[in-house]
């Protein structure tokens, strides 16, 4: 490629999520902004089941492949490596920050609306020794 002009539409795409009970659109959205007041805690729509955010924390293989493959478009697209990477609305996951420290992206910044990262400090470590030898010795004893 030799211009932003050249990007097409991607070949690959994500296996289709759970599509959940066959109601419109437009109701969803009513039920989610109604519910939303009603119980305004994540943890707790969390803990009902509701309004979850993506199950990266659980496809660890999927969300590492999926940065691996922004990493190469960006790669094809530009002719060099990503020094930086913004990621809006990470939800439950910081493994994006990981796989691409790995990659050799210097600086990484994870924007959300709330703090719905997980707290497991076992679960990043896991991330890490599957990012690579780069990651192996991070300390994740505490969150900043």
């Amino acid at each position: 490629m030799s211009s932003l002009h050249d990007i097409v539409p991607a070949r690959e795409t994500l296996d289709a999520a759970p599509r959940g009970l066959p109601i419109p659109w437009w109701a969803k959205i009513g039920a989610k902004i109604v519910l939303s007041r009603a119980m305004p805690s994540y943890r707790v729509r969390k803990a009902l089941g509701l309004f979850l955010h993506g199950n990266l924390d659980h496809n660890v293989a999927q969300h590492h492949d999926f940065v691996k493959n922004v990493l190469a478009q960006h790669e094809r697209v530009t002719g060099g490596k990503a020094k930086s990477l913004l990621e809006l609305g990470p939800g439950n996951s910081l493994g994006t920050a990981l796989f691409a420290a790995a990659d050799g992206v210097e600086r990484t910044w994870l924007a959300d609306v709330g703090d719905f990262a997980s707290d497991d400090m076992a679960f990043y470590r896991r991330l890490a020794a599957m990012a690579g030898s780069v990651l192996a010795h991070a300390d994740f004893a505490d969150r900043a």
